[in-house]
């Protein structure tokens, strides 16, 4: 059960379950926060540090970021596995090492996104904007084959 669905953000806050629609979350800390199976969607959170923290999709909630603003955002290691990322502007965030994997991405703008390191296994990628997006060799593609050097998924 969440902390509180209208608490500040803090590192490691329990936001599960929560429902969340055009809520502005700029700068926001939610290091190792746990914002698993969050509902809603249109939510902006530019610039906002989301190291480490669960995002990922649950069997009986969604997961909040349709159509969501993390441009700028600090994702490295977080778990956003199954999300829905439809429409959402991805732009110069940070994702490595992070798992995307079964995440849809359709039409999501990831120009310059960082994804050295991410699990893309079963992703969504239709529609979807990899312009100047940094794979690595670490890379897992949609169809789970390691990422090459050069090109992209």
């Amino acid at each position: 059960m969440a902390y509180s669905c209208t608490a500040t953000p803090y590192p490691g806050i329990d936001l599960a379950a929560c429902s969340f629609d055009h809520v502005d979350f700029t700068s926001g800390n939610f290091v190792a926060a746990n914002l698993y199976g969050t509902s809603g969607g249109h939510n902006t959170f530019t610039n906002a540090n989301l190291t480490g923290a669960n995002l990922a999709k649950s069997t009986n909630y969604g997961s909040g970021f349709s159509c969501a603003t993390l441009t700028g955002a600090d994702l490295k290691g977080a778990n956003l596995y199954g999300a829905n990322l439809t429409g959402a502007t991805i732009t110069g965030a940070d994702l490595t090492g992070g798992s995307l994997a079964t995440t849809n991405l359709t039409n999501a703008n990831l120009t310059n996104a960082n994804l050295s390191g991410v699990d893309l296994t079963g992703a969504t990628l239709t529609g979807a904007t990899l312009t100047g997006v940094t794979f690595s060799s670490r890379t897992t593609c949609p169809n789970g084959i390691f990422h090459g050097n050069g090109g992209n998924c």
